[in-house]
């Protein structure tokens, strides 16, 4: 009678496994989709010569660069419709920017920049109102910004140089997760709202190959020492929010608002002064806005496309450096492009702020604390000038010339630099 009843309970539960099993795979089904393994990349690799050149005697000297980098090199494994892995590879020299030494295709690097899992549905929430809900983890670039955040070619700012600032303030290679929602309307157009927590990455993923590159550690720049920067805290205090929007009432206008809270790793010795511990604060807002003309046939074959673009930032003790770079920020970015065809012609200006806001006792305190000498009461202005001239051969290859004029203001004195540029762009998506 016992063994009869044991059997009865063993069986009774075996089939509310198989119950439960199956109901569990139904709502997998639901809302990852059936087993479906895709691979899709994109890769994007640019080939530049530029000549720098002194336009005043106050920057002698002349320098040549020579260097390939891959811009983009994302790699996207889909298991399911609505989960993959995304792989950026990180590839280019070690210095490439205009006041470095002479590039030559020496010191190249290769390097996961992101490394994340991605899982997107629109089945998590039944509304006519939200679309999709995702969610992301592992290594990536957060979002602040029109040109930071992954394979967003839209948002790109035309030019060789354009994006000589905004690269100085965005966010790369940081460990963390966040979320995404985007939501519609049909009055007021499509908007996707996405926050992110995070830190400075420091683990194995920093290797590269074949140039070795310093590895970030704790050691330099986190809870325990003495400098560094902010972010690098080991543990996700950091975090950014950033909202975009297009489909608005106003045709071929989309915008972009985001901020950023960056943690200041910074932790100061007994008896020394504070006043470097900062966390970084950012503000940004873009606007994108295209428009068509069609002009009159047969006279002319294609129609001019138009894009114009703008973006503000304004940061609070900009990385939050503990030396004598402390400073707040602003950076002014504008381009406006034509499209005819195969040809491509871009205006760019772009303009940094840096101020120090420090008064005389802060001043003081510092060079008695750190006996540094600098001159840090200083505010500097940079301007950059850029004409840029295109021809697309394909959907895969764009040769492109510019001519940059850059202007560093301080004391009321400017120091000038030009530089001109050919670069050769190819592009391939699979």
């Amino acid at each position: 009678m016992k063994k009869n009843i044991r059997k009865k309970l063993f069986l009774a539960a075996l089939g509310f496994l198989a119950a439960g099993m199956a109901v569990g795979t139904v709502q997998a089904g639901r809302l990852l989709g059936e087993f479906r393994p895709e691979f899709h990349g994109e890769i994007e690799v640019e080939t530049q010569f530029n000549h720098v050149y002194s336009v005043d005697n106050r920057q002698p000297g002349r320098r040549t660069n020579v260097f390939s980098e891959c811009d983009d090199c994302i790699f996207r494994l889909g298991l399911f419709p609505e989960i993959g892995i995304v792989l950026n590879i990180g590839a280019g020299p070690e210095h490439e920017e205009l006041d470095k030494e002479n590039v030559l295709y020496k010191n190249m690097e290769m390097f996961a920049e992101e490394f994340f899992i991605h899982y997107a549905s629109s089945n998590l929430v039944r509304s006519d109102f939200i679309d999709e809900i995702g969610f992301f983890g592992g290594k990536f670039n957060p979002v602040f910004g029109l040109v930071n955040g992954g394979l967003r070619s839209e948002f790109e700012f035309p030019g060789i140089f354009s994006e000589e600032f905004p690269e100085q303030y965005e966010l790369k290679e940081m460990v963390g997760g966040g979320a995404e929602i985007t939501f519609h309307s049909h009055h007021w157009g499509e908007h996707t709202l996405r926050a992110s927590t995070f830190y400075r990455d420091n683990s194995f993923l920093q290797a590269s190959f074949p140039a070795y590159r310093e590895r970030n550690t704790l050691s330099k720049g986190g809870a325990l020492a003495i400098g560094g920067g902010p972010a690098n805290t080991g543990t996700p205090q950091s975090w950014s929010v950033n909202l975009s929007g297009e489909d608005l009432p106003i045709g071929g206008l989309k915008y972009e608002l985001g901020f950023r809270y960056l943690h200041s790793a910074t932790q100061f010795a007994e008896g020394r002064n504070d006043i470097a511990k900062h966390d970084d604060v950012g503000v940004s807002a873009g606007l994108i806005y295209n428009k068509a003309f069609f002009l009159p046939r047969p006279a002319f074959r294609y129609p001019l496309d138009m894009k114009a673009m703008f973006e503000y930032a304004h940061f609070n003790n900009f990385n939050g450096i503990a030396n004598a770079n402390r400073s707040d920020r602003d950076y002014y970015t504008a381009s406006l492009q034509g499209k005819y065809g195969p040809w491509l012609l871009a205006f760019i200006y772009s303009r940094q702020d840096i101020h120090v806001p420090w008064d005389k006792d802060q001043l003081e305190a510092f060079e008695d604390d750190f006996d540094d000498e600098a001159e840090v009461n200083k505010s500097v202005g940079d301007d950059l000038y850029e004409i840029n001239l295109g021809y697309r051969f394909n959907p895969n290859w764009l040769l492109q010339g510019s001519w940059a004029l850059t202007e560093e203001y301080e004391d009321e004195k400017a120091k000038e630099q030009g530089v001109f540029a050919v670069e050769l762009d190819y592009q391939l998506v699979f």
